[in-house]
């Protein structure tokens, strides 16, 4: 993957550890399945009873029964159940699944995301990335055949060509500020997760809903890349009967974002929020 590894020694919550005790949102959480977080309290209690009666048994056990009764209760379309150990065998089970009941064996799936660790899934993972600029069969170790097998579409075709409207306000939790730094704008960080092709605009974030909802002229602050892109969402405005003014670039965006923060400040503090940003000269 490249780079240094990121080395963890415990987690709680949200949140993971390094060996120095910093804290890191963890945006992995295994990959999925960790739907309550590290170490639950609830989750973690009576653990050394349960593997004192034997940590792999291979079979189905009695617990395992009683949790599929109370899974399937909530789910009484489910015809059946089989817990795995990890999401590579999910993965592996489901596909098999499919191609005896459809009798079809290609697969698609998109580039870029990680089904599993098994070959139909890591093929253009990004994590079995082509080694060395060689070709990917003679350094990741998945044959030819297993690649003819599967279909690697690109994630975000349809998005190519469009215009994302980025419309947030990424405050903290007491609105005193923001979350996002200088050069990572939530415009930024989209407009770099974005395949090519598309455009990023930033809008409407320093527009309160009350003014909104009156439907009167104001003025609507923008930024963004592509002088196309941005024209097509000043004609928008304009339709609505806005003044669009143009602040600049995607590193603009940033500003945009601490106005945000200055209306709202605006209004916490008296102004109401029946009020607007507005620019006019003198």
């Amino acid at each position: 993957m490249g780079g240094e590894p990121f080395v963890a020694s415990r987690g709680r919550g949200a949140y993971v550890f390094d060996e120095r005790g910093r804290a890191y949102v963890d945006y992995v959480m295994a990959y999925g399945p960790l739907l309550f977080g590290h170490a639950h309290p609830a989750l973690v209690s009576g653990l050394d009873a349960i593997a004192a009666r034997g940590t792999v048994l291979g079979s189905t056990t009695e617990d395992e029964r009683r949790l599929a009764e109370r899974i399937a209760g909530h789910l009484p379309s489910m015809e059946r159940l089989r817990f795995v150990s990890t999401g590579t065998e999910a993965m592996m089970s489901a596909v098999r699944v499919a191609r005896a009941a459809t009798g079809r064996t290609l697969v698609a799936r998109f580039a870029g995301n990680y089904h599993g660790h098994f070959d139909g899934a890591l093929h253009d993972a990004g994590a079995s990335a082509n080694a060395g600029g060689e070709p990917e069969s003679s350094r990741s170790g998945i044959p030819p055949a297993v690649r003819a097998e599967t279909v690697v579409a690109l994630y975000g075709d349809a998005l190519t060509g469009k215009i994302l409207v980025d419309i947030t306000n990424p405050f903290n939790a007491d609105a005193s500020g923001l979350v996002t730094t200088e050069g990572n704008s939530v415009s930024q960080q989209i407009a770099a997760a974005a395949p090519v092709g598309v455009h990023v605009v930033k809008a409407f974030n320093t527009i309160l809903h009350d003014v909104l909802a009156q439907e009167k002229p104001v003025d609507v602050f923008f930024a963004g890349d592509g002088p196309e892109a941005k024209a097509r969402v000043a004609a928008f405005l304009e339709s609505l009967d806005m003044r669009p003014l143009d602040a600049g670039g995607l590193a603009m965006t940033y500003v945009l974002e601490w106005a945000g923060i200055l209306l709202v400040g605006l209004a916490n503090n008296g102004a109401g929020f029946d009020i607007a940003l507005e620019a006019k000269a003198l």
